[in-house]
């Protein structure tokens, strides 16, 4: 597993990397996002997108970590559905998913509305960044 400093894109070797989303300093928690992605993922940038733009509508102080899946041992212990995957403070922004446990190196599609999309709305991670 590799961390970025997203936008820089600086590989870090320690997973701790992380940059600051759209920061509301009266806020209490920061909110973790996590970006999981297999090398060559064509959705990564839009996911991203998305991300940055989920953080500055849901108006919450967040951090955006953007995480390379290396391995079948990173996929199950870091609980990775298939690339990419987003989270809010470690739970999937698609609630569909919860109780899945297919972890592995595959890539992943979203149903939205009856379409198959490469990447979660930007709806649905402004809802889970809401979530308390």
């Amino acid at each position: 597993m590799t961390t970025v400093n997203w936008p820089s894109g600086e590989w870090a070797d320690e997973p701790c990397a992380s940059i600051a989303g759209a920061a509301k300093e009266t806020e209490m928690h920061t909110k973790q996002v996590e970006v999981l992605f297999l090398d060559g993922c064509p959705n990564l940038e839009p996911t991203i997108g998305r991300a940055r733009e989920a953080i500055a509508l849901a108006d919450v102080a967040a951090d955006l970590r953007v995480v390379r899946v290396e391995s079948d041992d990173d996929a199950k212990r870091l609980r990775f559905l298939g690339s990419p995957t987003v989270r809010v403070d470690g739970v999937d922004v698609d609630p569909a998913m919860a109780g899945r446990e297919d972890y592995g190196l595959q890539c992943r599609v979203y149903s939205v509305a009856g379409r198959c999309e490469g990447s979660p709305p930007v709806d649905w991670i402004a809802a889970a960044l809401r979530r308390s």
